[in-house]
Order: C-alpha cells, then structure tokens, then sequence
C-alpha cells in the first residue's frame, strides 16, 4: 500500500510525533510515524523539518521507508545490504529532507539499484557501499562527489553539470555516456562505454584507460588531448574544434569520422572508418595504418600528400583543391571520383571507379592501371592523352576538347561518347557503343547498328 500525505494533517502530525524531545524521537521509527498519524490518500507536501538529520538508520528500518515511498526493498541477510529496485525522491514535489531523513544515511547500505537511479534534487555526498545500477542513472545538478565503490552502470550515465570529479571503480557504462559540462577529470578505471559518449565541453584531458565507445564520440570543444588505451568508437567519431592531435590505438572507427577543423595530424593506428572520411579541411599530414573507407573519402582542401596504405574507398572521393600527388596503394574508388583542380597526376594502382570520373580541369596525365569506370567518364579539357588500360565505361563518355590521341583498351562505352574538338586518332580497341555519337558538327544517331556506328566513327576520325 502507497502512503500519501497531506498539509492538512500536518499540524495533528507535529504535534503529537513531536512533542517530545530529540532523545525520544530518535528512538521512533519514521514509517511508524507516518503510518500512524497521516490518514491513507492524502498527498505530502512535507513533514516536520525538526526531525534531527543525523539520526541513525537501521537497515530494517530504511527497508521500510524505501516501501513507504513504492520503491521495493531486498535485504540480503549475508552481507547485510540492501538491493532496492530504483531510487529517487519520494515524488515530484517532495525530498528526503522534508520527509526529515538523512539520505546519506538511509543510503548507507545500498548495495545494489536493480532500475533507473535518479539522483537529482538528491542530498546524497557520496553513492558509499553502492556497486551496481541496473539502468539509467542520472548525477545532473546532484550534490554527488564520490561514486564510492560503484563498479557498472548497465544503462545510460548523465554526468552533465554535476559535481563528481573521478569515477574511481567504475568500469562499464552499457548505454550512453554524457559528460558534456561535467567536472569529471578523472575516468578511473572506466574501460567500456556500450552507448554514445559525449565529451563536448568536458575538463578532462585524457581517456585513461577506456578501450571501448560502441555507439558516436563527439570531442567537439573537449580539452582533451590523449585518447589513452582507446581502441575502438562503433560509429560515428567527431574530432572537429577538439585538442586531439594524435589518435594513438585507436584502430576502428565504426561511422563517419569528422577531421574537418580538428588539430589531428596523424591517424597512428586506424585501419578502418566505417562511413565517411571528413577531411577537407583539416591539418591531418599522415593516414598511417588506413586502409579502408567504407563511406566517401572527402579530401577538399586538405594537407595530406600521399593516401599512404589506403586501398578502398567504398563511396566516393573527392580531391578538388587537395594537395594529395599520389593516391598510393587506393585500387578502388567505389563510387564516383572528382579530381579537378587537384595535384594528382597519375591514376597509380587504381583499377576500378564505381561512378563516374571527373578529370576536367585536373593535372592527371595517366590513367594508371585503371580498367573499369562503371557510370560516366568526363575528360573535357583534362590533360590525359592516353587511356591506358582502361576496357569500360559504362555510361557516357565526353571526350571534348581533350588532349586524347588514343583511346588505347577501351572496348566498351555503354551510353553516348562524345568527340567535339577532340584529337582522337585511334578507336582500334573500340566494340560498342550504346549511345548517339557526337563528333565535332556530327551525330550518328543512338539506333543505328553497333557496327555502323564504329565504322561511320572511323571515316570521321579519317577524314
């Protein structure tokens, strides 16, 4: 049964619990008197501030105020504690303190929050002999300082605005993290956090010894500048406006990773980014150990010179205004490429575009080993001359006002190809095109037979 009270029997209360002095007060038992002098189905307002706040709490007895209130209460008889299946205040309106229980000390031999702790409007110090919460617990605004021997939290953990500074035992949060504004410095033993993790605004400088984030890292505005033993962020990492500038075992990052506006300048030991490599405009010099992209590779006005050890990039890439000169081991581009206006010369190890590729207006001279461009192919007024190894195009190819002479092991175009103003030579490879074909004033129109179009194509190019 949940017990209600109300004002309107707050006096009765006062006078005939109070009467007495503290010595015979501190004898009697909270729920006793509550039970025995407010009537069921009242709603509390608050009850006599006079009750001494350091009265001692037997364990029996903080069973019994923890039911009071609707909150069950298990004592274990072999540790004498107590595991109870959440906590917070009595209601929205009423603490503790009006009730006129010290909580520290109703605390004291908690052991175990089997749900949510709330923590607000809280006068705990200190989470004392407490070792597991079973969900989420939130610190915000509490008075909290020290999480005493608290060793899990298996749901979410809100640290905004609140007062701890070490999480000392603590070593796995299963759900979120938010330190955002917090005055933690110290993450202690802390090795997993299974949810996102929120270090915007945070005090602290380094991760210690956390080796896990399963979910987002945001570090935007952190003062952090050491990732510690941190190995792996599951998704989505943000670096921008932090003070990181190294990512030490860092080797997986499961999402996006943001590098634009960061001060990191070497990846160290990332080998994979799950989703989109952010690194226009950022100071990174190195890619170190990367060799995957899953997402695009964004490289717009960035300072990296070399792609290093990358071999894949699963979207797409974007070199304009970059400073790369060598894609290094990249084989694959999955989706479309843009490299005008960047410095990349030759094409190297690449072998395969799964978009379409943009050279107008780049610095490339050779296609390097690439032998597949799966959509469109753009060489309007690049500096390529030779197709090299390229087989296939799979849908347009615009050839005008290029610098190419031939077409080289190009056997397929799949759409239209298109020769205004170009310096072609040589189709010798060429076995089909899908398309119409465009050749200075003149058009050979998409439905005549395959076979007629190449050889209408190379009387005109004869001519």
């Amino acid at each position: 049964m949940k017990i209600n009270f109300s004002t309107n029997y707050t006096n009765n209360f006062i006078n005939n619990s109070f009467k007495h002095k503290t010595a015979k007060i501190q004898k009697q038992s909270y729920v006793s008197m509550f039970k025995n002098n407010i009537p069921f189905g009242a709603t509390l307002i608050y009850f006599n501030p006079t009750i001494p706040q350091n009265r001692k709490i037997e364990i029996n007895e903080a069973k019994e105020i923890f039911e009071s209130i609707g909150i069950k209460a298990k004592l274990n008889e072999e540790d004498n504690t107590l595991e109870i299946s959440e906590y917070r205040q009595p209601n929205r309106t009423t603490t503790f303190r009006k009730m006129g229980v010290d909580e520290n000390e109703l605390f004291k031999n908690v052991k175990s929050i089997k749900g949510n702790a709330d923590f607000r409007n809280s006068d705990l110090i200190s989470l004392q002999n407490l070792e597991y919460i079973g969900k989420d617990a939130d610190f915000s605004y509490s008075k909290i300082v020290d999480t005493g021997k608290l060793r899990v939290i298996n749901g979410s953990a809100n640290f905004k605005n609140s007062k701890i500074k070490f999480l000392k035992d603590l070593t796995s949060i299963n759900g979120n993290a938010n330190f955002e504004n917090s005055k933690v410095v110290d993450l202690g033993k802390l090795k997993e956090i299974l949810g996102s993790a929120n270090f915007k605004n945070t005090t602290m400088i380094s991760l210690q010894n956390l080796e896990y984030i399963g979910r987002d890292a945001d570090f935007d505005n952190s003062r952090i500048f050491n990732l510690g033993n941190l190995q792996v962020i599951g998704k989505d990492a943000n670096f921008s406006n932090s003070n990181i500038t190294r990512l030490n075992k860092l080797y997986r990052i499961g999402g996006n990773a943001w590098f634009s506006g960061s001060r990191v300048i070497n990846l160290d030991n990332l080998q994979t980014i799950g989703g989109d490599g952010h690194f226009e405009n950022s100071k990174v010099t190195s890619l170190g150990h990367l060799e995957l992209i899953y997402g695009d590779g964004i490289f717009t006005n960035s300072r990296l010179s070399s792609l290093d050890k990358l071999t894949t990039i699963n979207g797409a890439a974007i070199f304009t205004n970059s400073d790369i000169e060598s894609l290094g081991n990249l084989v694959k581009i999955g989706k479309s490429a843009w490299f005008g206006r960047s410095k990349i010369r030759s094409l190297g190890n690449l072998r395969v575009i799964g978009g379409s590729a943009m050279f107008d207006n780049s610095e490339v001279v050779d296609l390097g080993k690439l032998e597949n461009i799966l959509e469109s192919a753009y060489f309007k007024h690049s500096k390529v001359r030779t197709l090299n190894n390229l087989v296939n195009i799979g849908l347009d190819a615009h050839f005008e006002n290029s610098s190419i002479v031939s077409l080289g092991k190009l056997a397929h175009i799949g759409a239209g190809a298109f020769f205004e103003n170009s310096h072609l030579k040589d189709i010798k490879n060429l076995k089909f095109i899908g398309g119409l074909i465009q050749f200075d004033n003149l058009c050979i129109p998409e439905n005549m037979d395959n076979e007629k179009k190449l050889f209408k194509l190379n009387q005109l190019i004869a001519a």
